[in-house]
């Protein structure tokens, strides 16, 4: 399959769907184990929670670097705010982020800390 195309259906796995402008990207697949899937899933549930007027679309994508031979899961969010409530909204976020962190076992945290980033765009993927 290209690497460039994009998965409308999230891999299988029984939990709960978050919102529907989740994109998965098939690079993500292959990066993706039983407990970084479910750490995953529920960051998503997390971060889709109360975040209807502030995201358009949320992307997952896998990355590796062939340099520092590391792999992630990117979870990338458009937005069509402003760049001050854009900014509003990241620091509110990562707040809510970082106590949720604190809720985790500690190798959860650590898991999550070295296989997922999280970056929010604005942009022309950015309409709502």
């Amino acid at each position: 399959m290209p690497t460039n195309t994009v998965l409308t259906e999230r891999p299988e796995r029984a939990a709960p769907r978050p919102a529907a402008s989740v994109t998965w990207d098939v690079s993500a697949t292959p990066l993706l184990t039983p407990s970084l899937r479910a750490l995953l899933d529920d960051f998503l549930i997390f971060v889709q929670h109360g975040s209807q007027d502030a995201v358009a679309m949320t992307e997952i994508r896998g990355f590796h670097d062939p340099e520092e031979d590391t792999e992630q899961i990117i979870v990338r969010q458009w937005t069509p705010l402003s760049a001050p409530a854009a900014s509003a909204y990241l620091e509110a976020l990562g707040q809510r982020v970082e106590a949720w962190m604190d809720t985790l076992a500690p190798e959860a945290k650590t898991l999550f800390l070295e296989r997922i980033a999280f970056q929010l765009r604005r942009g022309d993927h950015a309409r709502l």
